[in-house]
C-alpha cells in the first residue's frame, strides 16, 4: 500500500469586502465631491423631502461616511493603513487531510507564520511575516506537515487515500 502524501493547495486571501485591498479606492480627507456625487445627493433630497426642510434629516454624505469594522475594542476605521489584507500577507491553505492538534502546532510554529486561523477540518489561513518570502514559508509549512507523516504515530486522517 502506498504511503499517504499530505498536500496543501494555497490560495491568496481575498479582501473581506470582496476586493483585493490594492484595488480599493480609499477616501482621502481632501477629496471633493464629483458632479455625480452632487447629483446623487440632490436626488436623495427629493426622495427625503416632504416640503419642510426641518422635518427630515438628510442621509449622511459620502464625506461623512466611512468603512469600519466593529471589534470588541470599538469601531476600527478601515483605511489603507488599518485594512487587514494590507497589513498582513494572508494565504488560505486547503488540505487533503484533517488538521489535528499536532498538525496545527507544526503549521503555527513554522518560521515566518505570524497568524494562524483554522476555518474547518481541511482549511486554514496564515499570515506570513513581511521579512519572509511567501513561497519559502509555504514550502516550509508543507515540509513540516509532511515530516509528521514519517513518524510512528501518523496524525493524518484522510478519505483521499
Amino acid at each position: 500500500m502506498d504511503k499517504f502524501l499530505p498536500n496543501i493547495y494555497w490560495e491568496k486571501w481575498l479582501d473581506t469586502f470582496g476586493k483585493n485591498a490594492d484595488s480599493v479606492k480609499w477616501p482621502t480627507w481632501d477629496q471633493t465631491p464629483s458632479d455625480e456625487d452632487i447629483e446623487d445627493s440632490t436626488s436623495l433630497k427629493d426622495e427625503y423631502f416632504d416640503g419642510d426642510d426641518n422635518e427630515l434629516e438628510m442621509p449622511p454624505s459620502k464625506d461623512e461616511m466611512f468603512r469600519g469594522l466593529v471589534t470588541p475594542q470599538g469601531i476600527l476605521p478601515l483605511t489603507e493603513v488599518t485594512h487587514f489584507s494590507k497589513v498582513f500577507n494572508l494565504w488560505v491553505g486547503h488540505t487533503n487531510f484533517s488538521i489535528t492538534e499536532e498538525i496545527q502546532d507544526a503549521i503555527s510554529n513554522t518560521d515566518g507564520v505570524e497568524i494562524w486561523t483554522q476555518f474547518s477540518p481541511y482549511r486554514f489561513r496564515i499570515a506570513i511575516a513581511r521579512l519572509f518570502r511567501s513561497d519559502q514559508v509555504k514550502a516550509l509549512v508543507l515540509e513540516n506537515v509532511r515530516r509528521l507523516n514519517n513518524g510512528d504515530e501518523n496524525p493524518f486522517h484522510s478519505l483521499m487515500g
